[in-house]
């Protein structure tokens, strides 16, 4: 367990002056500083310098790493909005016919069903996804807090972790990007933390409910998270053996039979749902695993990736490193698995491994599907950053890395909204100019987004996004049967093959895009 032994708010004052060109010489006035602080203000002003930095891009539309799986998610959230969608008939831009309500189901949809009842109040806006997305944001660093105090950690060590676990390019990124990871995460910890509460006092009240209420919200809204289900499961099984009441075990099983039966449900009925609907539409979703590689070479590849550029330089930031390994040489050195509740992390390293195993395939382009080890990474950081402060040199060189964490942390992903941002600039800030040359309620045919949702969503209209260099003239004539009238294309209508021997006009052009009404 980590510990500073004797800390008391009042044996650490706040000194009244800062020099950043003292810090490596007076290192102490900076650990004082966060130790000084009442627990509330440490965690609002965690809080609050995460908004502050985020104020350029609160404003923004969705854009940059993944921008297809926010516009999933996006696209759901608006129409609940515009076509007043009940909460279980979840639905996406793509439709085929005007008859094609879009129902279709990734996950369990209550941030989006929230995200759309937020439009009725401030009409749509960019705003209110990434303002939601750093509420769970801030939920999680509050969480963090919370189950590291209920799992026996000292005031001290929690704080360090929650310091960690906000000042990484993980977090920074998708603190304000609208995806179901981190929201899931935030709701798993809380849950956790809520029954770890209870489990110390063996009562099961409202907290306790709520509790298993927040973990069946993370496995159904992320469903990776059942891998995690063995550290709640420790818990449990550590509170029996330390009182021997039966009671522990039954209310443990009983829970988990809740979750899983809930899970059950919504799986069968996302699986069903996704059964009926189009091709073009139930091909975004994917409710399985991803294969593991059959090659030793790729699966080197792929962990190379996932341990570098992913797990060191998102999950730990490149600036705390030698902190994080500073971390694993002492606790593997002091054996702190030993500890009273180190098994709670040491079963939630087990979930990942086994995750791992199911979706390794992922890790190649897909860091978010890492969530989960944030926690992990911030654990052997503060156990570092306390060990680090037993040396002179180490205390200095802690200081230092410190004062970088924070442009690293900016630095590693600032360019997803700068040069990177996966949207073409026309879409971003003229998409005006398309709707106005679409009719409203007329679908139409994308060439030229393989995602295949983001240009619909920018767009705002109803269609398919389709190659039209490789698709079959039956399945064309298939589309204006149905009754699409517009394409709209990145290439010059007359580069299209299969818009040779037809009729249509140009209607608008913009950069590389135009719009084509098939006559």
């Amino acid at each position: 367990r980590f510990r500073r032994p004797d800390f008391t708010a009042s044996s650490h004052p706040i000194p009244t002056s800062f020099q950043m060109n003292s810090l490596c010489s007076k290192y102490c006035d900076l650990i004082d500083v966060i130790s000084g602080l009442t627990t509330r203000k440490f965690l609002l002003s965690i809080i609050l310098i995460q908004f502050l930095l985020h104020l350029p891009i609160f404003h923004l539309p969705p854009m940059g790493q993944h921008v297809w799986r926010q516009v999933m998610g996006l696209s759901v959230a608006r129409n609940y909005y515009e076509e007043d969608k009940s909460f279980m008939r979840s639905s996406q831009d793509i439709r085929v016919g005007l008859q094609d309500g879009g129902e279709v189901y990734t996950e369990f949809p209550l941030i989006y069903w929230l995200l759309g009842k937020s439009y009725h109040l401030t009409g749509f806006s960019h705003l209110n996804g990434r303002l939601m997305s750093f509420l769970f944001a801030a939920l999680l660093l509050l969480g963090c807090y919370k189950l590291m105090r209920e799992l026996n950690y000292d005031e001290y060590s929690s704080r360090w972790f929650v310091f960690f676990v906000s000042c990484t390019p993980f977090f920074f990124y998708y603190s304000v990007s609208f995806l179901p990871n981190l929201p899931s995460l935030a709701l798993f910890i809380w849950g956790a933390a809520l029954i770890q509460s209870q489990l110390k006092s063996e009562k099961w009240g409202f907290e306790y409910f709520i509790g298993i209420l927040l973990l069946t919200l993370s496995t159904n809204t992320k469903q990776l998270y059942f891998f995690y289900g063995f550290s709640v499961a420790y818990l449990f099984l550590r509170q029996y053996f330390y009182s021997r009441k039966p009671s522990i075990l039954i209310w443990g099983v009983a829970s988990g039979a809740f979750l899983l039966g809930v899970s059950y449900y919504l799986y069968r009925y996302g699986f069903e749902m996704n059964e009926v609907a189009t091709f073009e539409r139930s091909s975004t979703v994917q409710l399985h695993d991803a294969p593991f590689p059959t090659e030793w070479r790729e699966f080197f590849r792929i962990l190379e990736l996932a341990f570098t550029t992913w797990f060191l330089e998102m999950y730990v930031n490149t600036a705390a490193i030698p902190v994080f390994f500073m971390g694993c040489y002492f606790g593997i050195k002091n054996k702190t698995w030993q500890s009273s509740y180190s098994g709670f992390w040491i079963f939630w390293g087990i979930g990942f491994i086994l995750l791992s195993y199911f979706f390794f395939s992922k890790f190649d382009q897909h860091e978010y599907y890492l969530t989960s080890t944030a926690v992990l990474a911030a654990l052997g950081s503060t156990y570092g950053a306390i060990k680090m402060q037993e040396y002179k040199f180490g205390k200095k060189l802690l200081i230092l890395l410190l004062i970088l964490m924070p442009f690293v942390m900016i630095g590693r992903v600032y360019h997803r909204w700068v040069y990177t941002k996966q949207v073409p600039d026309e879409l971003l800030y003229s998409s005006e100019i398309f709707r106005a040359a679409i009719p409203e309620k007329k679908q139409i045919i994308v060439h030229g987004d393989w995602t295949p949702v983001v240009y619909l969503y920018f767009l705002n209209r109803k269609g398919v996004s389709v190659d039209l260099h490789s698709i079959s003239s039956a399945k064309f004539d298939q589309y204006r049967v149905a009754g699409f009238e517009y394409i709209v294309s990145q290439q010059k209508p007359e580069k299209i093959s299969i818009l040779k021997n037809i009729d249509y006009e140009t209607v608008s052009s913009i950069g590389d895009f135009h719009v084509i009404k098939l006559l």
